[in-house]
């Protein structure tokens, strides 16, 4: 089973990730930490704060560097849109994801897979593609939009709405799970 997730509440998507990872054993891949360990790799001179990023992680840690430093954001949405998204299409980093999918599901055998955040029209549509399924988790609390660019069109399958309620979250996740186990068997 593959499931994409959109989340316009960090606390909701980490609920829904930890849920299907520790209770039914999905495999996960957040497409930010993706992003985020690219950036790292690349290890560029953070000018306002005087020093290559490897350093001032290793002074703050990677949260801390992040609240405190504007220009890492920047960075960090350079390399997601100008570095990526721009030059080889909107959904270049779930094609990586979905690649590693493919390859770990041929050498270990098939498992479920949750992959987030999902942000744009051309990341549910190839995850639509995939025979997937595309969660949207919100917070009746927020009036928030989602994150992802929407369109006319319903751009997911499944809303999930969290009350703050975890029990009844859950639940609702079952629901959406057991519907998608039906749906790959081919029953309705």
């Amino acid at each position: 089973m593959l499931l994409g997730m959109i989340a316009d509440d960090a606390e909701a998507a980490k609920l829904i990730n930890d849920m299907l990872v520790r209770i039914h054993g999905f495999r996960s891949i957040n497409m930010q930490d993706r992003i985020r360990l690219s950036l790292i790799r690349l290890n560029p001179y953070v000018a306002t704060a005087g020093m290559q990023l490897s350093d001032l992680i290793a002074k703050f840690g990677w949260q801390q560097s992040l609240k405190q430093f504007d220009e890492l954001r920047d960075l960090l949405l350079r390399m997601e849109n100008d570095c990526t998204r721009n030059c080889w299409g909107y959904s270049f980093w779930l094609r990586i994801s979905l690649d590693y999918v493919i390859t770990q599901d041929m050498e270990v055998g098939k498992r479920d897979w949750l992959i987030w955040p999902i942000t744009h029209i051309e990341e549910y549509n190839e995850i639509q593609d995939c025979s997937g399924t595309v969660i949207k988790v919100t917070r009746s609390k927020l009036s928030k939009t989602a994150v992802i660019e929407e369109t006319e069109a319903q751009i997911w399958d499944y809303k999930l709405n969290f009350s703050g309620s975890k029990e009844a979250l859950y639940s609702n996740l079952l629901e959406v799970i057991n519907a998608c186990k039906l749906a790959e068997n081919g029953e309705s």
